[in-house]
């Protein structure tokens, strides 16, 4: 089964902190105001392409599995 918007929404919120820090704040703030999955997902993909761009796609493949679980 696909991951929930709780699972999702923490996830991210993690991955925002321990990846980003403090350049991640608007991330922060768009993962708490998305209502639903669907509003969601472009966060996720916005999080992951600043991952790769500040660490690299190694560090960005890393965040997809914890996110996806692939």
């Amino acid at each position: 089964p696909a991951p929930g918007y709780g699972h999702i929404t923490a996830k991210l919120t993690q991955l925002i902190s321990s990846e980003l820090g403090l350049r991640g704040f608007r991330l922060t703030l768009a993962v708490e105001k998305a209502a639903d999955l669907s509003e969601l997902e472009p966060v996720a993909q916005r999080v992951l392409a600043e991952i790769a761009k500040r660490k690299g796609d190694r560090a960005a493949a890393s965040a997809r599995r914890s996110l996806y679980g692939s």
